[in-house]
């Protein structure tokens, strides 16, 4: 009888790990960058998705932003327990402009996403 029980444990731990999902709040961003018609300023645009649901991902939030190159610019959302913060740092000391650019998403204070890219000139 004992056996029996450990193999109805053991069908329903397989079970459950093969309906194993992303876990709820699994999140991802992008970006792109483009220049201004300002010299020395571009724009940035971000988009941030959560990806719980497999095929199915949710744009979240889209900010955009326009950097001043060598100076970093930031985007906060939200607040210290639950936003998103985008920065944008562009270089273009080598004539192929470049973005290294970070994405922090919180959630009940914790930090659930950090993504950096470094990202050329979108055209």
């Amino acid at each position: 009888m004992k056996w029996v029980f450990q193999i109805a444990i053991a069908i329903v731990a397989v079970s459950l790990a093969g309906c194993a999902t992303t876990p709820k709040g699994a999140y991802r961003s992008s970006a792109m960058l483009w220049a201004s018609p300002v010299p020395g300023d571009y724009h940035i645009g971000f988009t941030i998705e959560d990806v719980s649901q497999p095929g199915n991902p949710r744009v979240i939030s889209q900010p955009k932003m326009i950097a001043v190159r060598g100076r970093e610019g930031r985007i906060a959302i939200g607040d210290d327990r639950n936003g998103i913060i985008c920065t944008a740092l562009v270089n273009d000391s080598t004539g192929k402009p470049e973005a290294k650019t970070t994405v922090i998403v919180k959630r009940n204070g914790k930090i659930v996403l950090t993504e950096q890219h470094t990202i050329g000139i979108s055209e």
